[in-house]
């Protein structure tokens, strides 16, 4: 999808999660992507889960976790529905031994036999869950956890964090003001008094595959604290700008109104490598405060993916050009309307049009509130 693009690792933690038997897990809100994993009606298909886990002694022990995926609960909106998990992979392994010291880290990119489709509980319940489930442990010296971003710095030892705008209300940093709003990682604990709980702004640094074109939104901010979303990116990033956290990424800040001398603004990044270098991608945009019935590229012409705008709404914003199957469009917001635009929605997508076929090519769509 474009999850990790322009996204770093601010820690490593199980969430809550603590040294019990538990889950860590991230949301892809329903209401930020959609159009995505569109093989089969009334949920989403995910090929691939991309993670980094840690252990803290890769020495000692052999370390395994699960890939467990959720839909979200009609009765508990923003919270996984937890009687209604899917197995995605089981008995991954972790980390093994470094060459030096015990501490063990790896990239690992978890892809069952078939891919795995998770079905909506209902029509209106679009979040989708990613779950990683650990066995109990004292991680500080030996266990799993997953590197992730914070959208906070927790202590001064914390120098590499994504601090949200508006859309995302403080305070960020404690459990007792943590909820959907604010955060997109939960803690499940079966054992606890209240086992299932939203995490302190945060989420997994992580990425799924999907079977479409790759397509997310991006922030472009000032941050000294999240340079990987400066303009120009740094060394090692880009080429797009901007950040695709589930903080800033989703939740720009244009007006410095949660974050003073912040001055945000937005970009659309389209993925697909099979298209290589010229073919044209339509940027489109849509004000409107939800998206459209998703609808087949082929009711409207041949090619692949789904309509997710709405589309007597939508604008286009360009016709740009890929470079290595990549092209992006930034949207520079006028100085003179960014106190006005404060809790507006937008919402993007990206068309191709493949040179060689003929077929049209439909990213996801993705969503952000000033």
């Amino acid at each position: 999808m474009g999850f990790t693009n322009n996204c770093t690792i601010s820690a490593t933690t199980r969430g809550t999660v603590a040294a019990n038997a538990g889950e860590y897990m991230v949301r892809i809100d329903g209401s930020e992507y959609a159009g995505w994993g569109t093989e089969a009606a009334g949920g989403r298909t995910v090929k691939s889960v991309y993670l980094v886990i840690q252990d803290q002694d890769a020495v000692a022990t052999a370390e395994t976790f699960d890939v467990i995926l959720y839909p979200e609960n009609p009765a508990s909106p923003g919270f996984p529905l937890m009687t209604a998990g899917v197995i995605f992979a089981t008995g991954v392994t972790g980390p093994t031994a470094p060459a030096t010291g015990v501490v063990g880290a790896a990239a690992k990119t978890v892809t069952p036999a078939t891919p795995v489709f998770v079905p909506f509980a209902n029509a209106s319940s679009t979040d989708i869950f990613v779950s990683f489930k650990f066995s109990a442990a004292n991680w500080s010296t030996d266990g799993l956890s997953v590197q992730s971003i914070l959208g906070y710095a927790p202590s001064t030892a914390f120098t590499i964090y994504d601090s949200p705008g508006p859309g995302q209300p403080r305070p960020l940093n404690t459990v007792a003001s943590a909820s959907p709003a604010n955060t997109h990682a939960y803690s499940f604990v079966a054992t606890a008094a209240t086992p299932l709980t939203a995490t302190p702004c945060r989420q997994p640094y992580f990425d799924i595959q999907h079977g479409g074109a790759s397509g997310v939104v991006l922030t472009i901010t000032n941050q000294t604290t999240w340079t990987p979303s400066n303009n120009p990116p740094p060394a090692g990033y880009g080429p797009a700008p901007g950040t695709a956290s589930f903080m800033s990424g989703v939740n720009p800040d244009v007006a410095g109104t949660a974050n003073p001398g912040r001055a945000d603004d937005i970009n659309f990044d389209f993925y697909q490598q099979s298209l290589g270098t010229g073919a044209p991608v339509f940027f489109l945009m849509d004000l409107s405060g939800s998206f459209g019935p998703e609808t087949p590229m082929s009711v409207f012409a041949p090619g692949s993916g789904v309509v997710c705008l709405n589309p007597a709404l939508l604008s286009v914003l360009s016709i740009n050009f890929t470079n290595a199957g990549e092209a992006w469009q930034v949207t520079t917001i006028p100085a003179g309307v960014r106190a006005g635009i404060v809790g507006l929605p937008v919402r993007q997508q990206a068309i191709a049009l493949d040179p060689v076929t003929g077929a049209l090519v439909a990213s996801p769509c993705g969503g952000q509130r000033f």
